[in-house]
């Protein structure tokens, strides 16, 4: 009974220790994260924030490596945008 309440209080304690967390990582590059943003920013052409309103999965065909047709499928996510920062100013976004 013991070990169940002290592997308790462990995992509400690791819960409540969360810091910040960036949404993803950089890994590989020796830039600090605000160069790597900032290079990303204006290599970027549109940099919004959103969420995803609907995703489908498009039949195509495409080649490989030896140039033989093959059958994919291409994830196709619809954005709802809250904020633009840069690129066009629509409400949604392919």
């Amino acid at each position: 009974m013991k070990k169940i309440v002290l592997l308790s209080v462990i995992l509400v304690l690791i819960v409540l220790a969360q810091g910040d967390v960036w949404a993803c990582g950089c890994p590989g590059r020796v830039e600090d994260i605000t160069k790597a943003v900032a290079k990303d920013f204006n290599q970027s052409s549109m940099v919004f924030s959103g969420s995803v309103s609907a995703a489908e999965w498009i039949p195509t065909i495409e080649k490989n490596s030896s140039g033989q047709k093959i059958k994919a499928e291409t994830l196709v996510l619809k954005f709802v945008v809250d904020s633009w920062w840069k690129g066009k100013t629509k409400d949604e976004v392919l």
